[in-house]
């Protein structure tokens, strides 16, 4: 699974915010656009340049999208053709289009569209906010945990065996669960050495935890 984006009008913010998540959890984001891009040098971030024209970049992705993919997109036909092949669609501004809200979204585009044409209304959207910014990010992470790129609590109550200490534990207790969860969110969302952390009560982990969580989004 990885995530595409309709770069031309995805705002700034949003490509940093992607840029930190693949780097981060390792998932591979594709920026689709008409024009050149730059993007950090990373095995996990590509651009990829399109032929000009109306809808282009759009038929690439639709093209090039499989199932599970997360496609990022203001576009609300390109989100609904996407969400026919199986794959999930965001909006820049945190929004999850869905099968049950997408047909209730291109009513309400086509409306307004019309609405439009005929000189009923004027203006765009607002400014992209900080609200906006973080309702991403909350949808962002949500996908990757569904994805599989985020460790859940399910996958710390059973035998585990830690890449850096090389010790096998069986966690008994909701306590140590609780404990080997946040330690490993933490050390995936932070980057701290799990020897800092390991053996850590777990109310210490959770303060972390919000740091950590709070403070990636900056």
């Amino acid at each position: 699974m990885q995530i595409w984006v309709d770069a031309d009008a995805c705002p700034g913010v949003v490509k940093e915010l992607l840029y930190r998540s693949a780097e981060r959890r390792k998932v591979k984001v594709t920026l689709v656009a008409n024009q050149p891009l730059r993007t950090p040098s990373s095995e996990f971030i590509k651009s990829v340049q399109v032929a000009s024209g109306m809808n282009v970049a759009d038929q690439c992705i639709v093209e090039w999208v499989e199932p599970g993919d997360l496609v990022i997109t203001a576009d609300i036909p390109l989100a609904a053709s996407v969400i026919d092949k199986g794959a999930e669609a965001l909006d820049p501004r945190g929004e999850l289009f869905t099968e049950d809200n997408i047909a209730e979204r291109l009513a309400m585009r086509n409306l307004f569209d019309d609405l439009r044409g005929s000189d009923q209304i004027t203006g765009g959207p607002p400014g992209f906010r900080l609200k906006d910014r973080q309702m991403f990010a909350n949808q962002l992470d949500r996908w990757v945990r569904r994805s599989g790129r985020c460790p859940g609590w399910s996958d710390c109550c059973a035998y585990s065996r830690h890449p850096e200490s090389g010790s096998s534990s069986l966690f008994h207790s909701v306590y140590s669960a609780k404990q080997r969860w946040l330690s490993v969110v933490l050390r995936e969302w932070s980057g701290i050495p799990f020897s800092m952390i390991n053996g850590a009560k777990p109310v210490l982990l959770v303060k972390a935890f919000r740091l950590a969580s709070g403070s990636r989004f900056q």
